[in-house]
């Protein structure tokens, strides 16, 4: 046995087998808790710290003491190898997981928004007779740096305003149902307080404008938010909007595009050309492994 033949042997194959096994052990548990068993975790727990974590302990316990037997001169190379075995593995399985989100998300059609409460949970929803009360609206927004030196700022506002099966003069308190939508911008970091006030004062203008100029009404489906990352942001709207029960609120983002659309084919795609540069890049670096 020559010595490239003894290195896939010992490490690409275990290393293919391994990256199948995690991408297919986390679908299933995604599909059995998170989808089915609708366990009530944030989706970015599942959709990015999980595929993110796993990977590398998977790499840890099963690759690393294979790569041992190879003997390396230094363990930063050991550890650098395992780093590159783990990105491999990750950048897979999180596009698996967000794919298999969005496919099997399931469709509830509802007579009329309060209809929500005696179906079985799903992901998404369309509905027949509503009423949106744009005038009840609540607002939350936020600046945020990135960038070295915090170079680039943005702007981010959340709108929340009710959906209800027919108009009512009821109090926003009483409202059980919202549609939430949320707008991003970014700028360059402004020299003083003053021209940050002058940006900021321009972002609301913009997004309120926007909002006036939006017809809500052409949603095609509805998305539940009670998962996303972002309800906080939706949560600080609502107590802006004067509800003071935002945990027992159901927040919903509307989509105007056609629901097979929410799916698009590059992602799948993303899915088989990610994994097979995984699959190349692991055979590339056993080929090099001294």
């Amino acid at each position: 046995m020559n010595e490239l033949t003894k290195k896939i042997r010992l490490i690409f194959w275990p290393m293919v087998k391994l990256t199948i096994l995690v991408i297919v052990g986390l679908s299933f548990l995604h599909w059995l808790l998170f989808i089915v068993g609708n366990l009530p975790v944030r989706e970015d727990v599942y959709l990015f710290f999980l595929p993110l974590a796993v990977p590398p302990v998977a790499v840890f316990f099963i690759l690393r003491p294979r790569l041992k037997q190879l003997q390396f001169k230094q363990d930063k190379m050991l550890d650098f190898y395992c780093a590159l075995f783990s990105i491999a593995m990750i950048v897979p399985t999180m596009i698996a997981q967000n794919y298999l989100d969005k496919a099997l998300g399931k469709l509830t059609t509802l007579e009329d928004i309060t209809q929500v409460d005696k179906e079985p949970k799903s992901k998404y929803y369309t509905v027949n007779r509503y009423h949106l009360d744009t005038k009840k609206v609540g607002w939350y927004t936020e600046i945020k740096a990135s960038g070295k030196s915090s170079y680039d700022l943005y702007f981010r506002a959340y709108a929340v305003f009710p959906i209800v099966k027919r108009y009512s003069d009821q109090p926003t308190t009483d409202h059980t149902y919202w549609l939430g939508v949320s707008y991003q911008r970014n700028t360059g970091n402004p020299k003083n307080d003053l021209q940050l006030n002058m940006i900021y004062q321009r972002f609301i203008r913009e997004v309120q404008h926007e909002f006036k100029g939006t017809n809500f009404r052409s949603f095609t489906f509805l998305e539940g938010l009670d998962k996303a990352k972002d309800r906080g942001k939706y949560a600080a709207a609502l107590a802006n909007a004067g509800h003071a029960n935002v945990d027992e609120v159901l927040v919903f983002k509307p989509h105007v595009e056609h629901f097979d659309s929410r799916i698009q084919n590059h992602q799948l795609l993303w899915f088989f050309v990610s994994l097979g540069l995984a699959f190349a890049l692991c055979f590339a670096l056993v080929f090099l492994l001294n």
